[in-house]
């Protein structure tokens, strides 16, 4: 990682909702040269909201109306040929089209340029998306208390697992290469979150089954800084 830094961003208010999943349907969603990466032999998809700060190229300061955005994305947990794990992202949804625009042409992650708003109520966040396939609008509701007694996840736990990702990948369909970008930053002060409020149309929009149950974790952060290094061949 002798390079710099090539983009800044701050995650800000996240919430981790994860479920446990079938690691081979997955697997099926999967680009060559990725395999899902499992804990205890489970795989796990994550819904995840969050409010983006601040974000901004090496050398350039925040524009407003660009730089902040409400975000809300799809993941799961994958390893490389490398032995590197990181992130897949199935779909992010933005509220900010400029910034959809850079992300899907110079990092070829699927971001989707969707309504989204963040509302607080004293403890509670509010996070509201209205993504639009085809001529379908589709909501999407999370609502959470910010719980208190914040902590670091310990190396090797699931906690760890869940949500200490320093890497991303992503697949360019034209040159059908994989992508790879490391990512920095301080480890999460996490929390077990109550939530109020999911809705499951992230896992429809993204072809996987509706989730029948609750998420089976739930965490809240109040986030971190974050340094992202360049998009390269994996």
């Amino acid at each position: 990682m002798a390079n710099k830094p090539q983009l800044y961003q701050n995650w800000r208010d996240l919430l981790f909702l994860h479920w446990e999943w079938d690691a081979d349907v997955i697997q099926m969603t999967l680009p060559p040269g990725l395999q899902v990466d499992l804990f205890d032999g489970k795989a796990y998809l994550a819904v995840v909201p969050f409010t983006m700060c601040d974000l901004r190229p090496r050398g350039f300061p925040s524009a407003p109306g660009v730089s902040n955005f409400c975000e809300l994305n799809l993941r799961t947990y994958v390893i490389d040929e490398k032995g590197r794990n990181g992130v897949w992202f199935y779909s992010l949804e933005a509220d900010s089209w400029i910034s959809v625009k850079i992300a899907n042409w110079f990092f070829h992650l699927p971001y989707r340029y969707s309504k989204l708003m963040r509302e607080d109520y004293d403890r509670e966040i509010y996070y509201e998306a209205i993504a639009r396939r085809d001529t379908e609008r589709v909501l999407m509701e999370h609502r959470f208390e910010k719980p208190q007694n914040l902590h670091t996840a310990e190396e090797g736990s699931l906690e760890f697992f869940l949500v200490e990702r320093y890497r991303l990948f992503a697949y360019h369909a034209k040159s059908r290469k994989l992508l790879t970008g490391a990512i920095t930053h301080k480890p999460y002060e996490i929390a077990a979150a109550k939530v109020d409020k999911w809705t499951k149309q992230m896992h429809v929009l993204n072809g996987f089954e509706a989730p029948q149950r609750d998420p089976d974790f739930a965490h809240y952060s109040p986030g971190v800084d974050v340094s992202l290094f360049s998009i390269e061949d994996a």
